[in-house]
């Protein structure tokens, strides 16, 4: 359904319109010139046969702004004639300019160099569009047809771009979708190119006439085969980065039931002109001016996660009932009346609808506005893995994983399936930390956490756990045999490896290259909160029992100060001496590590 956009407009007829026809304007030094089968006189009286009216001449009427803020014109009661060169005894007109208005382009009936008639196979006199240059003089000379014109069908109407290279035009020539369809030509290396059709989504099965092209690069032009009104409606289409978006029609009360075309536009957009045979008018076809007073508003349609503008989005204008698409650059420009709130809902697949509204009562006719509304694509987040034997590779089915999130929530906690598979969803802006267990086994936490902060695409996280079995300390063997070398013994009744500590001779602190197996001691303690250590240390066989014996604990003292002071934990510790054949001493301390704490060390003394 075309709604009526009598909020845009203010339609009046001009006063210079005759009985005849009277249309096709364009604007020209400070006036506009028209066509129009007025003022016949002369020593024939040139009627067509086919109408049965006089044959078109082309006319200037001089327009004086009476009032520049409300948009009010005078114009001459009495327009004149305009160029003796370009008027001939047949139809001419319309007409359009080039920017500098040095060069024209005009629209007359089939007449060669000698002002001879051509016709067609069946006799009609076809329509042809010629070109003429400004001379010193200001007067128009060198006139010229445009090269792909034809006896055999007709091309009318230009209307020339901004760039003074792209001539658009309405022809019936073969090829085409319908009856008349518009093309366009480009002239280039001082040739026109072969005309172009402007394809199906413009051109009909009907007639496409009158094209008119505004400097906003926004093309104007009438069907009879779009949805419309009645008979020929005018129409408008945007050229977005070169694609041209859907016809949309302009509405009522510049289109009718009757016929309606030619429509011209000022530099601003906010006065034109068009012609019609609507009821009220003077004659046949009259030309009418119209105040437009719109805002422009610009809507950007983009991705919030990535900042890329989105293509092909849909956004409706709910005061209109408009549904335009934004091309690759993600734009669509929306046209808004004064004094009015107008809510844009934007969508594309895939994405979160959203909605904004834009109010025009501050702003003044011609304004333009940029709106931009973001797209939320719903960002799916998660974690899983598997949890399995890190010896045999079998999945361990029943075993807990714990999510720790820093966002404010809860520790979850969820139990692998048969197969040792765990899976969680994860919400974004969030880092999580995993900690995996099962009984008989040691706890394994992630060494770091797993962040969905800044991420702007979908993703899952793939963490597995394999797990190590521990034996139970109270059944453990008894110490292991000393091999001599200068370390502390890696620990008892454990089925993993922490590397050995080595020590300077006769030194007892930390070196630099014990800090690694030592974090990772640190972080078992830290994943199995009722883990029982027991940490050793011995010496060779040089130097006394006794000297060894202190050495040996305050090696072991040392490790036992170290974790102290990484973790910040209390800790109490005796030594258990044991004196090998070989004279080594190795003293071991015991510790009962509960809820990230070491609580105490228990021993005691041995021969």
């Amino acid at each position: 359904m075309i709604k009526s956009r009598k909020d845009f407009y203010e339609v009046k007829k001009l006063p210079f319109n005759t009985t005849f026809d009277d249309f096709g304007p364009t604007f020209y030094k400070g006036g506009i010139v028209f066509s129009s089968e007025r003022d016949n006189t002369g020593p024939t009286n040139r009627i067509h046969e086919w109408t049965g009216y006089p044959f078109l001449d082309l006319f200037y009427t001089k327009v004086d702004t009476t009032d520049a803020e409300a948009l009010e014109f005078k114009y001459d009661k009495e327009p004149e004639k305009y160029s003796n060169r370009l008027n001939t005894k047949y139809h001419d007109g319309p007409i359009c300019y080039s920017r500098d208005e040095k060069k024209v382009f005009f629209t007359r009936n089939n007449l060669d160099e000698r002002n001879r008639v051509g016709k067609d196979d069946e006799g009609t006199i076809r329509l042809k569009v010629f070109t003429a240059d400004l001379d010193g003089d200001e007067k128009w000379q060198n006139i010229q047809g445009l090269p792909f014109n034809s006896d055999e069908y007709s091309v009318a109407h230009p209307s020339m771009d901004i760039d003074g290279k792209t001539l658009y035009f309405s022809s019936d020539m073969p090829g085409g979708f319908g009856g008349m369809d518009l093309y366009y030509t480009i002239y280039e290396d001082g040739t026109w190119s072969p005309p172009r059709n402007l394809g199906p989504r413009i051109n009909t099965e009907g007639h496409e006439v009158f094209p008119y092209v505004h400097s906003s690069g926004r093309l104007y032009f009438s069907s009879d085969g779009h949805v419309g009104l009645g008979m020929l409606d005018i129409h408008y289409i945007d050229n977005n980065n070169g694609v041209w978006g859907p016809p949309m029609n302009i509405g009522f009360p510049i289109n009718t039931p009757s016929d309606d075309f030619g429509l011209i536009l000022n530099e601003e957009e906010t006065f034109g002109y068009f012609s019609s045979n609507r009821e009220g008018g003077v004659g046949r076809d009259d030309i009418y001016s119209f105040k437009y007073s719109v805002v422009k508003v610009e809507v950007l349609v983009y991705d919030e996660n990535t900042n890329e503008p989105i293509e092909n989005a849909n956004v409706l204008d709910d005061c209109s009932g408009l549904e335009l698409y934004t091309g690759s650059n993600g734009r669509v420009m929306i046209e808004l009346p004064l004094n009015k709130c107008c809510t844009f809902t934007a969508s594309k697949e895939s994405y979160t609808n959203n909605a904004l509204e834009s109010c025009t009562h501050d702003y003044k006719a011609s304004t333009k506005v940029f709106v931009k509304i973001p797209l939320n694509q719903p960002l799916d987040f998660a974690i899983e893995g598997l949890v399995y034997d890190s010896e045999t590779g079998e999945p361990l089915a029943n075993s807990t994983v714990s999510l720790m999130p820093d966002c404010g929530g809860e520790q979850v906690e969820f139990e692998t399936d048969a197969s040792g598979r765990y899976r969680f969803i994860l919400d974004k802006s969030c880092c999580y930390s995993l900690k995996a267990g099962h009984e008989g086994y040691f706890a394994v936490s992630t060494d770091k956490p797993y962040c969905t902060k800044g991420l702007r695409k979908s993703q899952t996280f793939v963490h597995d756990f394999p797990l190590q079995r521990f034996v139970d300390p109270t059944n453990r063997p008894g110490p292991p045999e000393i091999t001599g070398e200068e370390s502390p013994c890696a620990g008892i009744g454990r089925s993993f490896v922490i590397e050995h500590i080595y020590y300077d001779f006769d030194k007892a602190y930390i070196r630099t290259d014990a800090e690694e197996p030592l974090s990772q001691l640190i972080k078992i303690l830290m994943d199995n909160p009722d883990l029982v250590v027991e940490i050793g240390s011995h010496t060779d066989a040089r130097g006394s029992n006794r000297y060894n014996i202190r050495l040996s604990a305050r090696r072991a003292e040392s490790v036992v100060k170290y974790l102290i002071k990484k973790k910040s934990t209390r800790i109490a510790y005796k030594p258990k001496v044991m004196v090998k054949r070989n004279r080594q001493m190795i003293v071991s301390m015991k510790s009962l590590v509960r809820k990230n704490n070491i609580n105490e060390i228990v021993g005691q003394n041995s021969e």
